[in-house]
């Protein structure tokens, strides 16, 4: 049987090892994905441990996604030019880091949104490893115009530093609500914590929906509750959106199919997660 499993701490919260073993069970892949709480000062050595031929890798989780990287044998390009780890794959004991967050977030845009960021304005709130993410993969997939609004404007500039001139642009965030009113934004992301389930501001949403244009896609990160406050406005808007588990699954499915080479069963997988977060519904 082979080993895998997500490195963080704490982790006993993560309901990855969920719906990856509802992967690997569906595939009839003799594999077992477990919670593997470690501490900083351990994960040199815990991660070392993955070169064994029993190890098909592991995730990566807070707060050691940016620590890990120093200690794979070779990084992907996308996971060296981010700056960070989510996932390693052990190739017959060599360790490769990789970042399954920028494909996922656009994997769950196109897949499940049915939205294609290409050509398009998009709005993202948040300055954090997430957005972060969110602005690589939305500048991949070649949007027209990226606008970061966050608290403090430094942090959003040090992401739109590392892009050409003319694609990422900042904002501070109490100003987003008259940006709206002047920008007519094709997809908005809220990458931000505002809305999060025991979170401190889990009734607020991170802007405002009066001068909004029905037709904006709303996109929140967040995943607890299922229908945020931002979620709850867009609905109430009548705009189309989306929640954030659809991203954990396909982050989560690039993983899967770098460990096994097989695609992933994202529906297998989508639907062993809702039933595991929302199963009071």
């Amino acid at each position: 049987m082979k080993s895998v499993g997500i490195f963080g701490f704490p982790v006993s919260h993560s309901i990855s090892p969920v719906f990856q073993q509802a992967a690997f069970d569906y595939l009839g892949i003799d594999a077992q994905y477990k919670h593997w709480c470690v501490q900083s000062e351990a994960i040199q050595n815990r991660i070392s441990e993955l070169r064994a031929s029993e190890f098909l890798g592991c995730n990566v989780t807070i707060p050691h996604k940016v620590l890990a990287k120093e200690f794979v044998d070779t990084l992907d390009p996308l996971a060296r030019k981010i700056g960070s780890i989510n996932t390693i794959v052990n190739r017959d004991g060599t360790l490769v880091g990789y970042n399954t967050d920028i494909n996922g977030f656009i994997r769950s845009l196109v897949e499940y949104g049915n939205y294609d960021p290409t050509d398009k304005p998009v709005l993202v709130i948040g300055a954090g490893g997430a957005a972060r993410a969110a602005v690589y993969g939305l500048a991949r997939r070649g949007a027209s115009r990226i606008v970061i609004a966050n608290r403090t404007i430094e942090k959003a500039d040090s992401i739109a530093a590392e892009f050409h001139k003319g694609i990422v642009f900042t904002e501070k965030l109490e100003r987003v609500n008259s940006l709206i009113d002047s920008s007519d934004f094709s997809l908005i992301v809220n990458c931000s914590s505002l809305g999060m389930k025991g979170g401190g501001s889990e009734l607020d949403s991170p802007l405002e929906f009066e001068n909004l244009n029905s037709k904006a896609f709303i996109y929140d990160m967040i995943y607890t509750p299922e229908v945020t406050p931002f979620l709850a406005l867009a609905r109430k808007n009548k705009n189309p959106y989306l929640g954030g588990l659809s991203m954990l699954v396909m982050q989560g499915a690039e993983s899967f199919e770098l460990w096994t080479g097989q695609r992933a069963p994202v529906d297998v997988m989508f639907a062993a997660a809702e039933k595991a977060i929302y199963s009071d519904r």
